[in-house]
């Protein structure tokens, strides 16, 4: 009887996975032409951790990229493969508002398209320059969302006017668990909520096997839920992007893997899935290396983009492997330049 009724539960558990897993299924192609070091010419990004696809036009797709140096660009790809790279410029007072930050380390960027506004994650540090103001200041005074203001409301004006911090509640749930470079670098949104994302938990430069989502009302700027990913199997969360409502797209950086997340209209999960991202040398599809994928965004036409956030202790690879490929190729690597993946989502 004992043995009967525990095949029964496991039958049910596993029809339930697999359902679960069927809903949440995620389809990617590889774009043949990436990925793609993130270079024009001699400009380059540095340690880019966000990416939001802002627009097309005529046939040009424009983006911003947050860079955790605190230095925004504006990016554009024309003809899928052919870059421009333009250095946004803050005025006086973000100027000397950033400036008050130990370091201004940004990580995600979106954009909400609907109302026209701009969210920036910046991450608080113990480390840095000290601003004689605020030397009492914590690492969580720094960290936290950022909406930014463009120059006339427009995104394609080269000039930030405005930086102003978010508050949502209770602060001392939201703020629980960061410190100096963790917090949040995951962030977007729906009509309804705001998602943010836990980078994760760090002891001894080690990360653990989990981390938390944070779902809050855009209304009412409350938590509603504090979501652990251990059940999922999510370590880390270093990009999120909401293609639909109560839908997240995610990338977990350790895992190296993109996952999907359904929610029910309670905003329990309803379905879960990931994929597994093969990380590939840009011109040599044979060989790979560490990667350190920090930054998710998608475009008009269903195109997932990624990029890699070079991990400066592991990026380069060894000379055995560089002596493989071409100059260029190893001066990219050695200049910790950032790569860009494309997918097609289908």
């Amino acid at each position: 009887m004992k043995q009967t009724i525990f095949l029964l539960i496991l039958f049910l558990f596993l029809s339930g996975c697999s359902k679960h897993n069927e809903e949440a299924k995620i389809e990617i192609a590889a774009d043949e032409a990436y990925p793609r070091w993130i270079i024009k010419d001699s400009l380059h990004t540095t340690q880019t951790s966000g990416i939001a696809f802002i627009g097309e036009k005529e046939q040009i797709k424009y983006f911003l990229l947050a860079d955790d140096n605190g230095v925004l660009h504006r990016f554009s790809i024309e003809s899928d493969t052919l870059f421009e790279l333009k250095k946004i410029a803050f005025n006086e007072n973000v100027k000397v508002y950033l400036d008050t930050f130990p370091k201004p380390d940004f990580e995600e960027i979106s954009f909400d398209k609907k109302n026209n506004k701009v969210f920036l994650s910046i991450e608080g540090t113990s480390y840095g320059k000290i601003n004689p103001a605020r030397k009492e200041a914590n690492v969580k005074w720094y960290a936290g969302i950022y909406e930014l203001q463009f120059k006339d409301d427009d995104l394609f004006s080269d000039t930030i006017v405005s930086i102003q911090k978010l508050h949502f509640e209770p602060e001392e749930k939201f703020f629980e668990h960061v410190k100096s470079n963790i917090a949040f670098e995951g962030f977007t949104f729906d009509d309804d909520y705001f998602y943010a994302g836990l980078e994760g938990f760090q002891e001894q430069k080690i990360f653990a096997d989990s981390t938390f989502i944070y779902i809050i009302n855009r209304a009412t700027k409350k938590i509603i839920k504090q979501i652990n990913t251990k059940e999922l199997g999510i370590f880390t969360i270093c990009g999120l992007y909401s293609p639909e409502n109560k839908t997240l797209l995610g990338i977990d950086r350790n895992n190296k893997k993109l996952f999907k997340i359904n929610f029910s209209d309670q905003m329990d999960i309803s379905s879960f899935a990931f994929k597994e991202i093969k990380t590939r040398v840009p011109n040599y599809p044979a060989i790979g290396y560490v990667a350190s994928l920090e930054s998710i965004t998608m475009d008009n036409d269903n195109n997932i983009y990624m990029i890699d956030d070079p991990w400066t202790t592991y990026f380069v690879p060894a000379p055995d492997i560089l002596n493989k490929m071409d100059k260029k190729t190893a001066e990219h690597f050695n200049n910790f330049i950032p790569i860009i993946y494309k997918f097609k989502l289908n």
